[in-house]
């Protein structure tokens, strides 16, 4: 760690944050590899917060909608991982009730559930790989009967 001027960090952090939704915990961790005072840190991070460099609602929204999209995972991996980041527990549930409509969660499971199906006969199977990838019990058991014979 050197120690660099407090301007320069928060200019950089500034750019930083946006390139892509951060989340405040991030952006600590971050200005925790720099030798400044923890009054230059929270400054530091209160001016990104007001300019809305920060924004964790924005940032869980933003998440959801990625790790639903281009990784397929589930709600409950999805909460995991946002909970891990230390999100507020009403921007996740906001998050997941606006970015993760059912009939999208439904549809997703069900293209999983079939390409996996094709794949293996082995209900276990199945279901242990869509229990991986973060769906709930119930409707994992549900589309593993539907589609594995």
């Amino acid at each position: 760690m050197r120690s660099i001027n407090p301007a320069l960090i928060q200019s950089r952090l500034a750019k930083w944050c946006s390139l892509q939704d951060r989340a405040i915990s991030q952006a600590k961790k971050k200005l925790a590899l720099h030798e400044i005072s923890e009054e230059d840190r929270q400054r530091i991070l209160n001016y990104l917060i007001e300019q809305k460099y920060l924004d964790d609602l924005r940032f869980a929204q933003s998440y959801v909608r990625s790790k639903s999209v281009y990784k397929q995972w589930g709600e409950v991996k999805i909460r995991h991982h946002l909970k891990a980041l230390h999100i507020d527990s009403k921007h996740i549930n906001q998050a997941c009730l606006e970015e993760l409509p059912e009939s999208h969660t439904l549809e997703t499971l069900e293209k999983l559930t079939k390409k996996k199906a094709l794949s293996t006969t082995d209900q276990a199977k199945v279901l242990r790989f869509l229990l991986q990838r973060g769906y709930a019990y119930g409707i994992a058991y549900d589309a593993v009967k539907r589609w594995v014979k």
